[in-house]
């Protein structure tokens, strides 16, 4: 625990029950140049019981999301919907930030949680995030619970809050504050994504 001056809790501690169930069964698009980060990215997914797709760039990504909205509206129930976009931001021909814009200017997409990671964090890349919708942060290499409770602490937000009214994305920073002395569910080891 973390006590102020006054011997009050400095830091809020969120408490959860069904930790093990934040996550699951999210249908998450993953959008990366690197197959071995997105494979990487993937796998941890599937371990959570999420169900990743796998982008290789911007332009699949768009037509994927055009096309399952355009598919959503005539059968609801045939095509998956998506909870989640885990999204590279430095990608050749498109980064991911003009990536976001392109995405929140779909109709039906404003809202969709977006998380972005990035191995070349710059300063002024926070409130880029909060200028273009971006919900989550998190730069490379990131830790296996890192990633985990950046996207519990992301779909908790939205679904408790709905989009914050700072637009302050869930950074590194966030999840430190938050998750002082609890362990995530079903971390045997704290692995590095190694990408």
């Amino acid at each position: 625990m973390i006590l102020d001056r006054e011997g009050e809790l400095a830091i809020p501690v969120q408490v959860y029950e069904k930790k093990e169930d934040r996550i699951k069964g999210l249908q998450v698009l993953v959008v990366d140049n690197n197959a071995t980060n997105r494979f990487i990215l993937s796998k941890h997914l599937r371990a959570w019981e999420c169900f990743p797709v796998e982008v290789p760039g911007p332009d699949e990504l768009l037509t994927i999301l055009r096309e399952s909205m355009n598919h959503s509206e005539c059968h609801p129930d045939a095509f998956p919907s998506f909870d989640l976009i885990l999204t590279d931001i430095y990608m050749p021909r498109t980064n991911g930030f003009e990536l976001v814009r392109k995405i929140r200017s779909i109709r039906g997409l404003k809202y969709i949680p977006i998380i972005a990671i990035t191995s070349a964090a710059t300063h002024g890349d926070a409130k880029i995030c909060r200028e273009v919708g971006i919900d989550g942060y998190l730069p490379k290499p990131a830790k296996r619970e890192s990633l985990y409770r950046l996207i519990e602490l992301v779909m908790s937000r939205l679904a408790t809050e709905g989009r914050s009214a700072d637009g302050h994305p869930v950074t590194q920073h966030t999840i430190a504050e938050t998750y002082v002395e609890s362990p995530p569910p079903n971390m045997k080891t704290d692995h590095h994504l190694s990408f």
